[in-house]
């Protein structure tokens, strides 16, 4: 990204060019556009005149004849198959200032022209990143970037953080860039959304749906799914051949071990309520009992929804070429990177502490964690679910992040919060099947629970949050007489039943005993 020396006179032209990194073949009369090598595109009689137009899509656009009849037919033929591949650029006095880059398939970018009376600024999903050896300003919003070839740009992204008028751009820029060049960058920001232009006095950030989402909510939604983003993506073993996976089973913890009691798969079954009143009857409980929750039914729980019940690989010929687990809920590729650690504040037989659940030995290892930081997360827990709680237990998830993105790329930290989902619902599943109060958490402190078990937060850290005590007497939400089954506070005057409610009431009542 070397600006050009001075010359007397400025050049600025804009038009189409092949992407980086793309280059053109046209032997024997055949197009091929190629990839570090990989054939992206064939294309067989379309003339030497279309061929020579597509190879020149590699420099500056040049003043050429138009082309007409079943010349202009086959090269709009061939630039709509390489459209993915083409990026609408500026040059001045034949150096590459910038382009813009669709991440859409099918998607080209739209041509904007700017009056030099238009209010632009910055849109507050712009963010500029580092992508190989090039700087990128991209936007989630279109699912778009430009790409920075001049160094000079980014003082001119760096004035659009507060509104310019484009004529107040072009004229005080002080960059180095030429007027019209400088025009031509912001119209290509503005076409990848990257810069909003004013309508009727407001940006389009501050519209009301661009309003309600956060910048990160939006950037991770677009880049964890299909559609808009150009990376890798998948199950494509990035790191297979240079690092090795981590292991199926966390390596324990030093310290002191206790062992937990397990449970009796007869005596479960015979006990347990249907998965229908479970799943009817089930609700968040913040309040607990008198009596603490106990050793055993602790110990029931972590087995009965996290337990390793076995490891087996790798199987490269089956596409798993890494050793996996398998534990009683659901996870992609089976890679259980999920760990369990325990603040305990109040458990019958089992001392107050932190711990970490050994889910392959059924052991817990007590972690020397200060009491100061074990009230901290305790607290922290007891803010996120309202305030007025004190849990038994503060189940705490975290995850071991390489071993997921050792498999997976854009996706795998969308992956694991699908995986704390589903672990959430198996322990409220667990929890309400035993009598026990439970509830999932919004949130928590990361890095608090990191320093609380000697973790590193980039290797190893929280993802969720979950409080779990013995449950009160009678049992709390119980439904409310009257109309509303559900019994939720407060909500009787605008109870609208709709599908068998009373199947919550039914089920609650089966689980408090009551017929």
């Amino acid at each position: 990204m070397t600006p050009p020396t001075a010359q007397p006179s400025t050049v600025v032209r804009r038009g189409p060019r092949l992407r980086d990194g793309i280059t053109v073949d046209t032997t024997d009369g055949v197009l091929e556009l190629r990839y570090e090598g990989t054939a992206l595109l064939r294309a067989r009689g379309v003339g030497t005149t279309v061929l020579d137009r597509i190879a020149e899509l590699t420099g500056p656009p040049q003043p050429r004849r138009p082309l007409t009849g079943a010349e202009a037919a086959a090269y709009e033929k061939v630039m709509g198959s390489a459209q993915r591949y083409v990026a609408d650029a500026v040059w001045q006095d034949d150096h590459l200032v910038a382009q813009a880059e669709s991440l859409r398939p099918g998607t080209l970018i739209r041509p904007v022209e700017l009056s030099e009376e238009d209010v632009v600024r910055l849109s507050k999903f712009a963010y500029v990143h580092r992508r190989g050896d090039a700087l990128h300003v991209e936007s989630p919003v279109s699912g778009a970037r430009v790409v920075i070839e001049d160094p000079r740009v980014l003082g001119l992204v760096g004035r659009l953080s507060s509104a310019e008028v484009v004529r107040d751009l072009t004229t005080l820029d002080g960059t180095g860039l030429a007027p019209e060049t400088v025009q031509a960058v912001v119209e290509l920001l503005v076409a990848v959304d990257a810069v909003d232009v004013a309508e009727d006095g407001q940006f389009a950030s501050d519209t009301a749906v661009q309003r309600q989402w956060d910048f990160h909510d939006l950037l991770f939604h677009s880049r964890s799914r299909f559609g808009r983003t150009d990376e890798a993506f998948g199950g494509v073993f990035p790191y297979r051949g240079e690092l090795e996976p981590l292991p199926p089973v966390r390596p324990h913890h030093a310290g002191p071990e206790v062992e937990l009691p397990r449970p009796d798969l007869e005596a479960i079954l015979e006990r347990d309520p249907a998965l229908v009143t479970v799943m009817e009857g089930r609700h968040s409980v913040r309040h607990y009992g008198e009596e603490p929750l106990t050793v055993a039914q602790l110990g029931e729980f972590l087995y009965r929804a996290a337990r390793v019940r076995g490891t087996y690989g790798p199987m490269p010929e089956g596409g798993m070429p890494y050793p996996a687990s398998s534990r009683p809920y659901p996870c992609g590729g089976a890679g259980y990177e999920l760990e369990l650690y325990l603040t305990v504040r109040r458990c019958a037989g089992l001392a107050p502490g932190v711990y970490h659940y050994q889910a392959e030995t059924h052991r817990l290892t007590a972690l020397p964690t200060p009491d100061a930081l074990r009230q901290e997360l305790l607290d922290g827990a007891a803010l996120s679910a309202g305030g007025d709680v004190t849990p038994d237990v503060l189940v705490t998830m975290t995850a071991r992040f390489q071993r997921i993105s050792w498999k997976y790329r854009s996706i795998a930290y969308a992956v694991t919060l699908k995986h704390a989902g589903v672990l959430y619902q198996t322990m409220y599943l667990v929890a309400t099947a035993m009598g026990l109060g439970a509830c999932g958490l919004g949130s928590g402190n990361s890095d608090l629970s990191a320093q609380a078990f000697g973790l590193d937060y980039l290797e190893e850290s929280s993802v969720g949050e979950f409080i779990l005590g013995s449950r009160p007497h009678p049992l709390a939400g119980a439904p409310a007489p009257g109309g509303n089954p559900i019994g939720k506070a407060g909500a009787d005057a605008t109870w609208v039943p709709h599908l068998d409610p009373q199947w919550y009431a039914t089920s609650h009542r089966a689980l408090r005993g009551d017929g």
